[in-house]
């Protein structure tokens, strides 16, 4: 059993390690992405940089979310048989102070990467690239849409990743509905 909870645990380590893996890659894309765009003097190459942060920033979202179900798992079945209480007592302090303002500001802007490199992307773009805006109002009009949802699509996954401890209470919840389906089943 302590074999599992240690497995389990390097495991949302990992999982985390692999959140900034993923951070740091989307940073050093988009450094090389605008490089590339000044080299060769296009704005449009920056566009390229918000289609592909979008995956990346999900995937940093599911990394959370899995590390938080691991974490469920470990509270509802291994610790409830262990001396270790680490992810209970982590799980329950945290929703005891996460819920004030400043601090739920201050996760939500420790995850607002894609937001700011996706809102960075547009303004580069638009900066940068030479020609009056709205020449073309049709093409410039959709190239704001396509900005604006993109960049809302950064919005919502970053707040995803700020209140997992939400999806976390949810993932305890079936974990414990689980326990009892398999507890009532052996019978």
């Amino acid at each position: 059993m302590e074999t599992e909870y240690n497995t389990l645990r390097d495991e949302i380590l990992q999982l985390l390690q692999k959140r900034d893996e993923y951070t740091r890659f989307a940073y050093t894309v988009i450094a090389a992405i605008w490089t590339a765009a000044f080299a060769i003097e296009n704005a449009y190459v920056v566009l390229l940089g918000m289609f592909i942060l979008m995956p990346i920033a999900i995937r940093v979202t599911d990394a959370i979310y899995s590390a938080g179900n691991i974490a469920a798992y470990l509270s509802v079945f291994l610790e409830s048989k262990m001396d270790i209480k680490w992810e209970t007592l982590n799980y329950e302090y945290r929703k005891a102070h996460n819920r004030k303002r400043k601090v739920m500001l201050r996760y939500i802007s420790g995850r607002a990467d894609f937001v700011m490199l996706q809102s960075l992307n547009a303004l580069i773009f638009w900066i940068y690239r030479g020609t009056p805006p709205f020449e073309n109002l049709l093409f410039d009009s959709m190239v704001i849409v396509v900005q604006l949802l993109i960049i809302l699509s950064a919005c919502y996954q970053c707040y995803r990743s700020a209140v997992v401890d939400t999806k976390r209470e949810e993932n305890i919840k079936n974990w414990q509905e689980f326990k009892r389906n398999l507890e009532g089943g052996e019978k």
